[in-house]
Parts: structure tokens; sequence; C-alpha cells
């Protein structure tokens, strides 16, 4: 049999080798979690709170935390992917009014909001530095019932609504 031994520099080596690499990781978690929309922001602030800003912050801390922060957070975006979120949120109209709305998520790739009435609605699309959204009030009754049917107010039906894919 043949035996392998470490010595505590190699260790020592390999561990800085783990560091530079999850350094790295942290800058591109926190990169992606700035164009998350804000149902997915709220899940995943504890895990932003816990990934260190500034080198400074790594006292303390071991790699196996650091590598949970990263794994959490990108559980978390795949299981917002993978679903439909529905999310009371604030938009602002046309006059620059905050409006009160509910914003269904189809995962990371689209959403679309109405308010009750169905007279104030629009798309959402995520961008670079988060989330655009566009009003357009055509869709107002269309996205009404889609979030009814959602909430099961109505019988589920096929409802097509426009999604553009860039």
């Amino acid at each position: 049999k043949k035996r392998i031994t470490l010595s505590l520099e190699d260790l020592k080596k390999a561990n800085k080798v783990v560091d530079a690499d999850l350094w790295g990781m942290e800058r591109q978690a926190l990169a992606l979690m700035v164009r998350f929309p804000d149902p997915l922001k709220d899940r995943t602030s504890n895990v932003r709170s816990r990934i260190p800003l500034e080198k400074k912050d790594l006292r303390g801390r071991s790699a196996a935390e650091r590598m949970q922060n990263v794994v959490a957070m990108l559980n978390e975006a795949d299981r917002f992917n993978s679903a439909i979120t529905l999310a009371i949120e604030v938009r602002k109209d046309a006059e620059g009014k905050d409006r009160q709305v509910q914003a269904l998520y189809l995962g990371l790739g689209h959403a679309y909001y109405a308010d009750q009435g169905g007279s104030f609605a629009g798309v959402g699309v995520p961008g670079e530095a988060g989330w655009t959204w566009e009003v357009n009030a055509e869709l107002g009754p269309t996205i009404r019932k889609v979030i009814d049917i959602y909430e099961n107010e109505e019988k589920a039906e096929f409802i097509p609504v426009p999604v553009s894919i860039k």
C-alpha cells in the first residue's frame, strides 16, 4: 500500500488556493444577487450579509462556512427559477405615483404585474443592474386573469401572454 503524507506546508498551500477561488466565487455571487428580483433578494438577504465584502472580513471564517454561503445562494436561486412566485410589490405609474401590484414571476426569466382592478399592469425582465419594468395597460385584464387563476379564484385555462427572450 502506498502511504500519503502531507506536510503542514502542503495544507497551507492548498488552503491558499481554495481561499483565492472562494473569494472569486463570492464576488460572482454578490454580482448575481444584484440582478435578483426583489422576492429573491429578500430570500437571500441572510446569505448576502454573511458573504465578506472586504478581505479584512475574512478573519475567523472557515472555507467550509464561506462555501456554504455560496451554495445556499445558488440553491435558493435555483429554487426560485424552478417556480412561479407571486409577490406584492410597488410600481410607479406614468405620473410617478406608487401603486401596489401583484407581480407574478416565471422563474428568473420574466414577470408580469397588475393592480387589483387590472387597470395598471406591465411586464418585468431581468437586466444587468436588476429588473426593469415596463407599463403596459393593455395587458391589465389578461395579467389579472392569470393572477386570479394562479390564486384559484378562476378556473384554469390557457392564457397567451407576450414573452420577449433576449
